[in-house]
């Protein structure tokens, strides 16, 4: 829920106390996503950013960013869940991780099969040793 990320997480919000613009923030995530997964080539991490436009580009080889396009309210959120709709119903069972701590929206992606991560343990996660 890249959201939920960028106002949750302070390391999205500034740098050195300095404050970070939304492109910044979404630019260090995007980063952080590529880093956090750069070992595992078969785990791939979608970032889905609300936008008018939709579009998406390659952060890393296994990491994408899209966004969702159209105008209003959560637009990335409904771009997610029609994500998980598609997968389920094309009977993929790779484990989906949603992060976000949006308790509705975590509820329907539940529903849909994603397992929620909570901001607090995702920033943690961040902050750990790293993955192998």
């Amino acid at each position: 829920d890249g959201h939920n990320i960028l106002n949750g997480i302070s390391r999205f919000q500034n740098r050195r106390g300095v404050p970070l613009t939304h492109e910044e923030g979404r630019e260090r995530f995007e980063r952080e996503m590529r880093r956090l997964l750069a070992n595992l080539p078969l785990v791939h991490g979608y970032i889905i950013w609300d936008g008018k436009t939709a579009g998406q580009h390659s952060v890393s080889d296994n990491v994408t960013a899209y966004y969702s396009g159209g105008v209003g309210e959560h637009r990335a959120d409904n771009y997610t869940l029609d994500l998980l709709r598609f997968r389920k119903q094309q009977g993929e069972t790779d484990p989906m991780v949603l992060v976000t701590n949006d308790n509705g929206f975590a509820a329907e992606a539940q529903r849909l099969g994603a397992t929620i991560c909570k901001l607090h343990d995702f920033e943690a996660f961040l902050d750990g040793p790293g993955l192998p």
